[in-house]
């Protein structure tokens, strides 16, 4: 005859309270289904757990032994509960959270001011790099949740959905400004000085691709390891950037950099959400998607 946990719970309650009808009380049992679970633990250990008397059930030195591993291990199950409440309240718990260099800045940063606001006890860690970093970074399970620009290298085990436009432009500092007074064709773009982002970034991969599809090819002047380091660059009249209007919307309202029209735009992308199908979000993770998914928040033009 095996114990169970149920036999070790009444156990406890009942040395705790000192008697069968109490513990009866306060597990909401019957008095004989109480003694019935003592019996039962009895017999399979094989030994008496509690001397009766007339003033109630003290424990013999047997379950004196077992009381003090009882009542350790159903303290440990009364904080993990108590844990695990706290997660579900949002008191505790926490997010891991990948996003590419560009959407830092100009897309996820709002969401976090929002979520830290409404749930400040949630630990945040976020992972910042190249698209392709982040891929792999979910993929290893360092993070749960990828915010990324398309296209998203396909994979079994992801989940992408896209939830907002994103949109790749020429841009200029003060020397090239006046390419900005009417559209130009690509082809002439290309022969000035181009910055964009190296080739191993998702960026540059869909730039080559659109260029080629134009029988044109992209061969910059200066390949950068993140876009955000495209605008700098521009504006140091380095040459002709290519980056995304949603990046650069700060140094275009201010006049430091300037959005040169094409006759060819290049097709909008999209940011977006990616996640592991096996579904292993925890509370904390589950709330933030959602936020996302609902687009609560104003972001940057």
């Amino acid at each position: 005859m095996k114990a169970n946990l149920e036999h070790y719970k009444v156990f406890y309650h009942v040395a705790s309270e000192g008697g069968i009808t109490a513990a009866a009380a306060v597990l909401f049992v019957s008095q004989p289904a109480v003694s019935k679970a003592i019996k039962h633990l009895e017999d399979s250990l094989e030994c008496s757990l509690f001397f009766r008397g007339p003033r109630g059930m003290t424990l013999t030195p047997e379950g004196k032994v077992l009381y003090q591993y009882v009542a350790r291990a159903f303290k440990q199950l009364s904080l993990g509960e108590k844990q695990v409440a706290e997660m579900v309240d949002m008191q505790t718990g926490a997010v891991r959270l990948g996003s590419s260099d560009m959407l830092s800045r100009c897309f996820t940063l709002p969401f976090l001011e929002a979520f830290h606001e409404k749930y400040p006890d949630i630990h945040i860690a976020v992972q910042n790099g190249p698209t392709p970093v982040i891929e792999q970074a979910l993929e290893d399970e360092q993070i749960a949740i990828a915010i990324v620009a398309s296209p998203v290298e396909p994979r079994e085990s992801f989940m992408v959905e896209a939830i907002s436009p994103i949109q790749d432009i020429f841009v200029a500092g003060d020397k090239y400004r006046f390419l900005a007074e009417k559209k130009q064709a690509l082809k002439d773009l290309l022969t000035l000085p181009i910055i964009c982002t190296e080739k191993s970034t998702a960026t540059r991969q869909y730039l080559d691709r659109f260029f080629r599809e134009q029988q044109l090819t992209l061969e910059p002047s200066f390949e950068l390891g993140s876009i955000d380091l495209v605008p700098l660059y521009t504006a140091k009249n380095l040459g002709i950037g290519l980056a995304t209007r949603q990046g650069v919307a700060d140094q275009l309202k201010s006049g430091v950099l300037t959005e040169i029209p094409t006759d060819i735009a290049i097709p909008q992308r999209k940011v977006c959400i990616v996640t592991r199908g096996d579904g292993h979000l925890s509370q904390a993770e589950q709330s933030f998607l959602a936020m996302l998914q609902n687009q609560d928040i104003l972001l940057a033009p």
